[in-house]
Formats: C-alpha cells, sequence, structure tokens
C-alpha cells in the first residue's frame, strides 16, 4: 500500500534518499510581500517497475515556457532553483504529504490502485522556517494495479501582493495595511527620542538572492509626522514599488520629556528644513496649545529658553529714505538705504546662541490658572493675568539683535506715543511680513491686550499687535510713577530675565548692543550691560510675539 509522507521541520525532503515523517506544519501568510513568479519544473527519466498490487506514479513539472502566455511573467532558473513544493495526494481518506526542493526533474512513488487527487503549493526560499507562498497547482491521476502512470502539474504562480507587512517599534508589532501599494501604520506611542523602526518586508523576486530587507536605523518621529514615506522596490527584474507611510494620528508628536531647554523643531520632531520646517515647529506647538492630546498640558512640555530657529531674514526698510548713516552706524549703498533694512542669515554667536533664534520667555493657560499660580519664577506675571487676557499662549524673543531701528524721526517737536511711532509701524507691518516669509504662520500668532505709556505721561494706551517691544516691567525693570506702567497692567517675562546677564544682547559682530523697550513712549531701553535705563537714544530693534 502507498506510504502516508509528511512535512519534517526546517528539512527538505528529498524523495531520492528518503520519506521522513514530521507534523503539519502551518505556514503563515502574513506580512509577505509575493512577488509575480510564474513557472515550471521539469523533471528527469524514470522508471517503469512495478511493486506488488500499487502502481507505479510519475509526477512531472513542465517547464516555465509552458506557463499560460496570460499571466505576467516568468521566473528564472534561479528563482525556480530556490523554491520548495509541497505535494499532497489523497485516495480515499489516505493522505500522503511530500517535501520536493527545486530543481528535481521528475517525481515517482508508488502508490495504491485509485483516482489520486494531487495539490502543490510552491514556496520561496526552501527551507526556511518562514517561507512566502508563491504559487499553486493540482491535477489527478487513476492509479491500476502493477500499472504505470503519470500526471503533469501545471503551477500557477502568485501574482499578488500581500495586503500587510509588519512593523517593530520599540519592541511592538503594528501592522501596515495595504491599499494600492502603500503600506500604512499608525502608532499611538507619541514619544520618542531614540527608538528606531525595524520593518520587515518578505519578496519574492525573480532570479534574486534577496528576499528580507531590514530598514533600520531611521528615527521613528522623522517618519510619523507629515506621512513621510520611503520606498521598498522589488528592484530589477519587477517594476513595481512599495511605499511605507507612518502617518501619526495626532497633530503633533514630542520626543521624551526633558528638562533641558532645547530646540522645538527636534522636540516636535521635524526633519523637514528651511521655512517650511519652521511652519511646521510653529503649526505642531499651536496643536499642542490649543487642540492638546487628551491629558497633554503644554506648560509642562514647553520650557522657558527652549528656542526655534529661523534660517534667515529679510525685513524691508521703513522708511525706505536715503540715508548717509543707518541707525546702525555703518553707511550702506543706496540700495539697501533706510530704516530697519535686515538681510541675514542664522550667524552662530557661539556662547550667545543665535542670531536669528527664538526664545520662549514666558507662557500662559488661563486666567484663572495663571492668577492661582506663577509658571517660571517669583514675580513672573503671564499675559493673561492683566488687561484681562485670556488665551493659553507661549512668548517668543529675539535671542540677540537682528537689527536696528530708530523709534521715531528726528526733527520732532514735542514727544510722540509708541503707540504712533515710527518703530511700531515698521514692526507691525515690515517686520511682521519678513516673519511670516521667515516661517511664522500667521494664523498661529496672538495679539494680546497690552498697556504702554501714553503721548502725554498721564496715562496708557492699550495697544493689541502681533509684533511688539517689551516693556521696561516685561522685562524685570523698575516702575517709576510718571511712566505710568503699573505692575497691574504689565506682563513680567523675570522666568527668563532673571538679572543683567539675562538680558544682555548681540548683534551680529557679537558685540552687546543696547536695545529698545516700547516704555517711556520708545525712551527706554536695555542697555550693553543689560542694565535698564530710561531715556536715551538707542537702536536695537529685537521684538516679541506670542503663539496661541
Amino acid at each position: 500500500m502507498g506510504q502516508t509522507v509528511n512535512f519534517k521541520e526546517k528539512k527538505m525532503i528529498n524523495y531520492r534518499d528518503s520519506l521522513m515523517n514530521r507534523p503539519a506544519k502551518k505556514f503563515p501568510g502574513f506580512f509577505l510581500l509575493a512577488l509575480v513568479l510564474l513557472g515550471c519544473l521539469a523533471l528527469g527519466s524514470c522508471s517503469d517497475s512495478n511493486e506488488g498490487d500499487d502502481g507505479n506514479l510519475v509526477i512531472s513539472f513542465p517547464g516555465a515556457g509552458e506557463n499560460p502566455a496570460s499571466l505576467a511573467a516568468v521566473p528564472g532558473p534561479g528563482t525556480l532553483a530556490r523554491l520548495e513544493y509541497r505535494l499532497t495526494l489523497t485516495n480515499a481518506g489516505e493522505i500522503i504529504n511530500l517535501v520536493v526542493p527545486g530543481g528535481q526533474n521528475r517525481l515517482q512513488i508508488s502508490l495504491a490502485p485509485g483516482v489520486w487527487e494531487i495539490g502543490a503549493e510552491a514556496y520561496l526560499p526552501a527551507g526556511e522556517e518562514h517561507p512566502v507562498h508563491v504559487g499553486t497547482g493540482s491535477t489527478q491521476a487513476r492509479i491500476a494495479a502493477g500499472q504505470s502512470a503519470s500526471a503533469t502539474i501545471k503551477m500557477i504562480f502568485d501574482n499578488t501582493i500581500p495586503a500587510s507587512v509588519e512593523v517593530e517599534y520599540k519592541g511592538q508589532t503594528y501592522t501596515a495595511l495595504r491599499e494600492g501599494n502603500v503600506y500604512t501604520v499608525e502608532s499611538e506611542d507619541r514619544y520618542d527620542s531614540s527608538q528606531t523602526v525595524t520593518v520587515t518586508v518578505h519578496k519574492a523576486l525573480p532570479d534574486q538572492d534577496v528576499d528580507e530587507t531590514n530598514l533600520t536605523g531611521q528615527s521613528v518621529k522623522a517618519y510619523f509626522l507629515g506621512g513621510q514615506t520611503f520606498t521598498v522596490s522589488a528592484g530589477a527584474g519587477y517594476s513595481t514599488e512599495y511605499i511605507l507611510q507612518f502617518v501619526f494620528p495626532f497633530p503633533y508628536n514630542l520626543v521624551d520629556p526633558i528638562s533641558d531647554p532645547t530646540d522645538l523643531k527636534q522636540r516636535f520632531g521635524i526633519t523637514t528644513t528651511g521655512a517650511q520646517g519652521v511652519t511646521e515647529t510653529f503649526n505642531a506647538l499651536h496643536e499642542l496649545i490649543s487642540n492638546p492630546y487628551p491629558g497633554d498640558d503644554f506648560t509642562s512640555f514647553i520650557r522657558l529658553g527652549d528656542w526655534i530657529d529661523l534660517d534667515s531674514l529679510t525685513v524691508a526698510p521703513y522708511p525706505a529714505e536715503v540715508d548717509e548713516d543707518d541707525e546702525d552706524g555703518v553707511a550702506t549703498p543706496n540700495s539697501q538705504d533706510g530704516y530697519g533694512y535686515i538681510v541675514t542669515g542664522n550667524t552662530d554667536l557661539g556662547a550667545h546662541g543665535k542670531l536669528l533664534r527664538l526664545i520662549v520667555v514666558g507662557m500662559g493657560k488661563s486666567a484663572a490658572d495663571d492668577e492661582a499660580a506663577t509658571l517660571g519664577a517669583p514675580n513672573y506675571r503671564s499675559l493673561n493675568t492683566v488687561n484681562d487676557n485670556d488665551t493659553p499662549h507661549v512668548v517668543f524673543h529675539f535671542q540677540n539683535i537682528p537689527g536696528f531701528h530708530r523709534t521715531n524721526p528726528p526733527g520732532i517737536v514735542g514727544d510722540i506715543s509708541y503707540l504712533n511711532s515710527e518703530i511700531r509701524t515698521y514692526l507691525v507691518n515690515n517686520f511682521y511680513t519678513g516673519l511670516t516669509a521667515a516661517g511664522l504662520p500667521d494664523a498661529v500668532v496672538w495679539a494680546p491686550s497690552r498697556r504702554v505709556t501714553n503721548q502725554d505721561y498721564n496715562g496708557v494706551d492699550p495697544i493689541e499687535d502681533k509684533l511688539w517691544l517689551p516693556t521696561k516691567g516685561e522685562m524685570g525693570g523698575t516702575y517709576e510713577a510718571y511712566e505710568q506702567e503699573t505692575a497691574d497692567d504689565q506682563a513680567s517675562f523675570a522666568g527668563y530675565y532673571t538679572d543683567d546677564t539675562s538680558r544682555l544682547k548681540y548683534d551680529s559682530s557679537n558685540t552687546p548692543k543696547d536695545y529698545r523697550l516700547a516704555s517711556l513712549n520708545g525712551n527706554d531701553f536695555v542697555g550693553n550691560d543689560g542694565g535698564i535705563y530710561s531715556s536715551g537714544t538707542h537702536r536695537g530693534c529685537v521684538p516679541l510675539f506670542c503663539v496661541k
């Protein structure tokens, strides 16, 4: 009678040598990238001898050229030689399982008389623990006692792409689902600073030896924002490209919470460069503030001293007039004449930071929260604690002096308030336009209600600007009665500006310079020693703004 031949763990069985018993194994089809493989095996000569009442069956596999012409591709000999065929022969309850390695020419077996159904499954690569299913075939053979018979199996190789691939992240396995040739995976883990993604893609390639690709060494945060993609190609011999697209399901990403001030671009996992990278960073901060994931508190993630760097800044002068000696004391060509002309890159000032670095100097959650707690340090007052402001926000200030501008033109009789000053017009128009061109999205900027000394020094003017100079009180100065500004209507950024040294700011030559304040109609200033002074002609223009 015929024998039942089973699969043996991790072994290829050559029927010419032995028939080994092994339990039937379930071969996983998940996360497989099977490619179009078409072809057949031709097996060599056989014997016509008979044994007892059994009959002989010769099973052959036709050559690749005999596959249906409608199928797209034919596996080459290199691929055929690496296949493993798993045959199942059944007759009246009797089951025979055979494993036949690729490259065999012909299979001969003694079988009991009857009609035998023969099924074949092809896997690649042969002998692997997790092989990829690449084809199916079947036929039927009638066996008579003492007679020889033959059967030909025509293999139909898979012409499909798997519906999913496996993604390993932080020791967990995620499934990337396919739509078209794009695989997409989502993860709810929003914090990563050092982990990498390993993507395992099983591929059945015509005439290629590489069937598994591990893509490693890429930071998760580089993938999870903005639907960024990378491509796995089937390589030479097959034209399809497969894209693994990691989609972060939240409006922002965060690396692991840290204690030291850091680059917010890195904090949010932004990898885009230039002005677009600046825009994406501010948008991520805006989402964290205004649309936080449940349980997130932006004042726990953002720290005083955190920063965002601009790559460059260009600001048109105001007024655009011929000027023999610009406000910075340096004569300029006529094409650059006018006050406040800026064209600069983000000069590295060493220990003093960067010329175009925007630093966090304050923040506020809500009027109620900010009244109940000081955020940053004693004497710190959020903008939400004064002037009926009640908007969650983060305050940015230039770390150094990006440019220079006078408060008002010379020769004016009497004083002009900051509200009506030339420098305010320059800031809210020319300078702000330059900031938005450098990547600051206008939609995320908040104009808080503020108070500055009025023209007659007998009260304060309410001002709501998106870009503004700080007041004396905001920089930690002492209030003077004649200046009218009081703690009741002034914020304080004393959490960051704790002393004279912290108030020092440097120009592009890395030299400390004076810079203007809005108080006392623009006459107050921070000196080149970090002290706060009144009534002088001083040049640096260092504005602030709020992101809501």
